[in-house]
């Protein structure tokens, strides 16, 4: 039952949309009860003496409960975390990660990451089975957008596409209905978006 949602250009197909486009999504079409946004990104990590660039996905706080999948280790965020006033914003992180540059440590959990310069803690570890979905590469951090953003939230601004979104259809939804409940929306938000081509 997952589908995803994606912007459209009009000479080029489907698009990454922003922020407030799935805020509007999620919350004004009834034909999703569950839609989460993620965005492949990629930060460097700091393993002693030594920085690797590892892949890393921006999820929304309810990203791994639409998707079913349940950690190993720990726990996920709650939806409403203050991340701004969290001094070291908690990650998920994968279970090759886990294994392979942490030990597979039992008190993993807490434990402090270094991203990009900065720091981050770990709250749940993900079973083996979940790799997040890029075809070409194995996710192995998963940071909550608000903890992406906390020094910065000019990502999080209309027309900034940056997110994907999937999520459940309702139950005796076809596609051709959500869709129609998507038109109207659509032409609303390229309104009030300058930069939409």
């Amino acid at each position: 039952g997952l589908v995803t949602v994606s912007g459209s250009f009009r000479d080029s197909g489907d698009t990454v949309i922003s922020w407030p486009d799935y805020q509007d999504i999620a919350s004004q079409i009834g034909a999703f009860p569950e839609l989460a946004a993620f965005s492949q990104r990629g930060a460097l990590y700091r393993d002693g003496d030594d920085v690797i660039q590892l892949p890393l996905t921006v999820v929304s706080d309810n990203y791994f409960s639409v998707l079913g999948v349940r950690p190993a280790l720990g726990r996920f965020p709650e939806p409403g975390y203050n991340y701004d006033s969290d001094p070291t914003p908690p990650i998920t992180i994968s279970h090759s990660f886990w294994r392979k540059r942490l030990g597979g440590r039992a008190d993993v959990i807490g434990q402090s990451v270094e991203l990009t310069k900065k720091l981050f803690r770990v709250a749940a570890v993900l079973p083996p089975e979940f790799r997040g979905f890029s075809p070409v590469m194995t996710v192995e951090i998963w940071m909550p957008v608000g903890a992406w953003t906390k020094n910065g939230k000019e990502e999080l601004q209309r027309g900034n596409g940056q997110f994907e979104a999937i999520g459940r259809l309702r139950a005796g939804i076809s596609l051709q209905q959500a869709q129609a409940g998507l038109d109207p929306l659509a032409k609303r938000i390229e309104q009030t978006d300058s930069r939409v081509p």
